[in-house]
């Protein structure tokens, strides 16, 4: 729970990157949902409008006044066309007084009309001007307001007065800034994004094909260098650098902020990366406050892993650290990363699945040696190729000093022949069988469909009733357990259940109940004291003649011990 002002508390709706997690599904305004709105309807939770004279809306005056009155109302998502001057006056002047809505999207060119600012004429540009400035309400008190989007293009048009109202905003958290692939370094995107780095109480930025131009980067230089920033994530996705100097500037606020805890650069670009000199960031990294490192795309060549590798040898801050790599890398490169992951020792999460590499290999190999050596390595998602790989993963599990508690394999055979099922299972089971760390496997085929678990294997797995014995020496730790290809079977999913239980006695007593009948066990001395434990455990109507069969089949239980036998055994 956030506290607001007036001391009023929230629900928190946004996750550690700043990200709304309340999924919604927008309805367009129209004169139906207008009236669902007049009534205070509940169910109208998200609304898209565009404010043009040719939509199905008969006064967007009143529009305005009925999102301005519902308490309801959390998402609102806003389009301006040209020729709207007039219809954001009217609808304006009643949303100001909204102060249910939580998330904003604005939508700053929807046609021909909204290019460059200079376009307009003087009179034009005042209307606009006017029309945001009755928003100043909405923006100044309404404290459900925590998240903001902008979406823009080339010829993003952005009015003065708002971007003095967003960046004035006391309640905005994070803010997205989606750009369209035709979008250049137009003023209406340096106006927004220097809003937005002024925004104090901001604490995420998300970037979608940002221009980062020279000035943008030294704003967003600016805002991390500021001894107030407050932001904890920064996140820039499908990115273009004007140059290295550009970049550098950004690298050069990292250097000297405290705040930014998660940082995320990724591409999916073919050209992203080849021509950027990334040792500047990651030797200012070396300095940084990260705890989370996502890098998808700029990692090509081994000398750029090795660069990495040095960087987070130094950072000892990094928990969380998930790469997407390219076929370029060769061995060289991945022992880089081995070495450094086995000397790191508070990295607790590593995320490689996005890797494309033939010498994957050589990682595999390292990764019993990393989980000896770093005992704080708890998550680790990884893709194998061959049933030698998985083998060696696996071999990592059954090491008594694996402290691994979730494990995702991505099985990515490609174009080769795949293992069966049963043997796939068979390696991931018998590694489990001892282990009593992992929590959580993820088993994902990407590229093979009839790539599956054997399900029955993990059914003895968990339960092995063959004998009391086998029973209490199943595994009770691992509770989550899934499969990209099916669903696990009902009883397995029972089990599973079972296991989230943290006291294993009482899994191992519930499975010998469940399993087991008291009539027809067959008991062994080994396993007689927690039978013994079990009575007090079953129904009350059955104690004595549970107890009565336990003294049946092992009589000499309540023989007297005469002072032979126990010499016997105390030799």
């Amino acid at each position: 729970m956030d506290t607001v002002s007036g001391g009023q508390l929230r629900p928190t709706i946004l996750n550690e990157w700043g990200e709304y997690t309340e999924k919604f599904e927008a309805v367009d305004l129209n004169n139906d949902v207008i009236s669902k709105l007049q009534k205070n309807d509940p169910t109208v939770t998200a609304i898209r409008a565009y404010l043009a004279s040719w939509e199905r809306v008969k006064d967007w005056g009143v529009a305005g006044r009925a999102i301005g009155a519902s308490v309801h109302l959390k998402h609102l998502s806003l389009g301006f066309y040209s020729g709207a001057a007039d219809i954001m006056q009217s609808f304006f002047t009643g949303l100001a007084f909204n102060r249910s809505i939580e998330s904003l999207k604005l939508t700053l060119n929807c046609g021909d009309g909204y290019a460059e600012y200079d376009r307009y004429d003087d009179d034009t540009m005042k209307r606009i001007d006017d029309a945001y400035t009755k928003l100043a309400p909405f923006f100044s008190e309404n404290h459900h307001l925590v998240y903001i989007t902008f979406y823009m293009s080339s010829e993003g048009f952005v009015s003065r007065t708002l971007a003095q109202l967003i960046q004035s905003s006391p309640f905005i958290q994070s803010a997205m800034i989606d750009c369209n692939r035709f979008c250049t370094a137009s003023r209406g995107v340096e106006r927004i994004l220097q809003a937005v780095c002024r925004i104090q109480t901001l604490e995420h930025i998300s970037a979608n094909r940002l221009p980062l131009s020279k000035d943008i980067c030294g704003e967003i230089q600016k805002m991390l260098s500021n001894d107030n920033c407050a932001l904890k994530s920064l996140t820039f996705e499908y990115q273009t650098f004007a140059d290295d100097a550009c970049f550098a500037s950004i690298a050069r606020g990292f250097n000297l902020n405290h705040s930014v805890e998660r940082f995320r650069l990724t591409s999916y670009e073919d050209d992203f990366g080849n021509d950027y000199d990334w040792t500047s960031l990651f030797r200012f990294m070396q300095s940084s406050s990260f705890r989370e490192l996502d890098l998808n795309g700029i990692i090509k060549s081994d000398s750029v892993m090795e660069a990495l590798s040095d960087c987070l040898m130094s950072n000892r801050e990094v928990r969380v650290l998930k790469l997407g790599l390219y076929y370029s890398l060769t061995s060289d490169g991945w022992n880089y990363f081995a070495n450094m992951l086995s000397s790191h020792t508070t990295i607790e999460d590593v995320d490689v699945s996005r890797a494309a590499s033939d010498a994957m290999e050589t990682l595999t190999d390292s990764l019993p040696r990393a989980l000896v050596l770093n005992p704080r390595l708890r998550r680790v998602q990884l893709p194998v190729r061959t049933l030698h790989e998985l083998r060696i993963v696996a071999s990592a599990l059954e090491s008594p000093n694996s402290s691994l508690e979730e494990l995702a394999i991505d099985y990515q055979p490609g174009f080769m022949q795949p293992a069966p099922n049963s043997e796939v299972t068979a390696v991931l089971a018998l590694s489990l069988k001892m282990n009593s760390m992992l929590k959580r496997l993820h088993h994902i085929s990407l590229y093979n469909a009839g790539v599956d678990l054997d399900w029955p294997i993990f059914l003895t797995l968990l339960c092995d009733t063959s004998s009391i014995e086998a029973t209490i020496n199943s595994n009770h730790t691992l509770g989550f357990l899934y499969s990209n290809k099916t669903a696990a079977p009902l009883e397995i999913s029972s089990l599973l259940r079972m296991n989230r239980n943290p006291n294993k006695r009482d899994v191992a007593i519930s499975k010998i109940v469940q399993h087991h009948s008291f009539e027809t066990m067959d008991f062994v001395p080994t396993s007689l004291p927690t039978v013994l434990s079990l009575v007090g455990k079953t129904n009350v109507d059955r104690t004595l003649s549970v107890l009565y069969e336990i003294l049946r089949k092992v009589p000499h239980v309540m023989q007297k011990e005469t002072r032979k036998r126990k010499a016997e055994r105390q030799d």
